[in-house]
C-alpha cells in the first residue's frame, strides 16, 4: 500500500486539488465572519468580533424554548413597545433585538400551523428555539465543500488503474505473483486511506473553525429555525447539532462508496480520461436543483428518487427537507435511509471489486 500511495502522491494535480479543498474550506470560514461578526446594540452601536456573535447569542438564549402560538403573541407584543429603528449619524439602523423579532415574527406568521403545515400539531411542540446564526453557516458550508470534493476525488482516484492500463504495464503487473494476489486490494486501500485523510482534515478544519471560535451555543435548536430559513420546510424533528453527527457520518460514507464506484469505472477503462469523464458524469448529472429547474418544482417521489444520488447525498440540506416516512408513531428520517443505503452499498461494492481479480486469476488458473 506504501508504493501505490506513493505513486498516487506523485501527481501534482492531486496535490493542486487537495491544496485547493483545503485553502477553499479556510475561505469558506473566513468570508462568512464578515457576516456573522456583526451586531448592533440597542443605542446603535456597530460592535464587530467575537463579542458580535456573544451578544446575539445572548439575546436569542433569552427567547430559548419551545415557542408557541402564545409566545408569539408575547413577542409581537415586546416588538411593538419598542421602537422600529434607531437614528445613528442620520441613518436609521436595526439593533440585534429588532432584527431577532423580525426572525421571529415576521418570517414567521402568528399560527405555528401556518408556518409550518408540514407537521402536525402535536409535533409543532417539539419545535425549540435557540441560536442558529453559526449552525446555519455551518450546514451551507458543508454543502458547498461537499460540491467540489468529488471533484478531487476523481483526481485522485479515477487515474489510478485506467493510467497502467493506458501505459500497458497493467497486463504485465498481473503476470507477478504480488500483482495477481494484491493489486486491487493494495491500490483500493491506498485511495480509501487518502480519501479519508482529506476528508477528516477538511471537515476538522471547517467544523473545527466554527466551533472553536464560536462554542456550541444553539447546538440544541431545533433545525426549523435559522437566518436563511434553509430547513423551514423539514419535517425532521432534530437539532442542529444531531443533524451536523448525521452529516459527518453520512458523508464520511458517500466519499468511501464513491471511491470504490471511480475505482471500478477506472477499472473498466483503458484511459484517464475516459474513467475521469465517465466518473464526472456519475456524480454530477442528476443535480436534484437542475431536476427543480426543469420540472419546476419536484413532487417528493422524485426528490426520493434522484436523493440517492451522490451530488444529491451530499447536500443534507436538501436530504433534510426529503419528507419524513411515517409508520403507525415511528418517524424515519429521510437521512437515515440514505445512511443505510450507504453503508450497504459500500460493502456491495468492495466485494464486487475484490471479487473480479479473483475470479480473473482462478480463470487463469485453469
Amino acid at each position: 500500500m506504501y508504493w501505490e500511495t506513493k505513486k498516487i502522491l506523485s501527481r501534482k494535480s492531486v496535490w493542486c486539488g487537495i491544496c485547493f479543498l483545503v485553502i477553499y474550506t479556510i475561505y469558506l470560514f473566513y468570508f462568512d465572519v464578515r457576516y456573522l461578526e456583526n451586531s448592533v446594540t440597542d443605542t446603535g452601536d456597530v460592535i464587530v468580533g467575537k463579542e458580535a456573535i456573544l451578544m446575539n447569542q445572548k439575546v436569542a438564549e433569552k427567547y430559548k424554548g419551545s415557542i408557541t402560538d402564545e409566545k408569539l403573541e408575547e413577542l409581537w407584543d415586546e416588538y411593538q413597545n419598542k421602537p422600529v429603528g434607531i437614528k445613528k449619524n442620520g441613518v436609521e439602523v436595526r439593533n440585534t433585538t429588532l432584527k431577532l423579532f423580525e426572525q421571529l415574527i415576521f418570517w414567521y406568521p402568528r399560527s405555528l400551523q401556518e408556518a409550518y403545515p408540514q407537521l402536525e400539531i402535536e409535533e409543532l411542540e417539539k419545535i425549540q428555539y435557540g441560536y442558529s446564526d453559526v449552525w446555519q453557516h455551518i450546514f451551507i458550508s458543508i454543502k458547498e465543500v461537499m460540491v467540489c470534493f468529488p471533484f478531487v476525488l476523481i483526481l485522485i482516484v479515477a487515474p489510478v488503474i485506467s493510467f497502467d492500463k493506458q501505459c500497458g504495464v497493467y497486463p504485465f503487473i498481473l503476470t507477478l505473483k504480488y500483482g495477481r494476489r494484491k493489486l486491487i486490494k493494495e491500490k483500493t486501500w491506498a485511495c480509501l486511506m487518502l480519501a479519508n485523510i482529506v476528508f477528516f482534515v477538511v471537515m476538522m478544519v471547517l467544523c473545527g473553525s466554527y466551533l472553536l471560535r464560536y462554542g456550541l451555543c444553539g447546538y440544541d435548536t431545533s433545525i426549523q429555525y435559522g437566518l436563511w430559513n434553509a430547513f423551514l420546510r423539514s419535517d425532521c424533528l432534530v437539532t442542529y447539532g444531531y443533524l451536523l453527527l448525521h452529516t459527518l457520518f453520512f458523508d464520511w460514507m458517500v466519499i468511501n462508496t464513491l471511491v470504490l464506484i471511480i475505482l471500478l469505472v477506472s477499472k473498466k477503462t483503458s484511459s484517464p480520461f475516459a474513467s475521469m469523464g465517465i466518473s464526472f458524469a456519475i456524480m454530477y448529472l442528476g443535480n436534484i436543483e437542475v431536476i427543480y429547474n426543469i420540472l419546476s418544482g419536484a413532487v417528493p417521489t422524485v426528490k426520493r428518487i434522484f436523493s440517492f444520488l451522490p451530488i444529491n447525498a451530499l447536500n443534507i440540506i436538501q436530504v433534510a427537507s426529503v419528507p419524513t416516512i411515517k409508520w403507525g408513531d415511528i418517524r424515519i428520517y429521510w437521512f437515515y435511509v440514505l445512511e443505510i443505503t450507504y453503508v450497504a452499498g459500500f460493502a456491495l461494492f468492495y466485494v464486487w471489486l475484490m471479487g473480479q481479480e479473483d475470479r480473473k486469476n482462478n480463470n487463469k488458473a485453469v
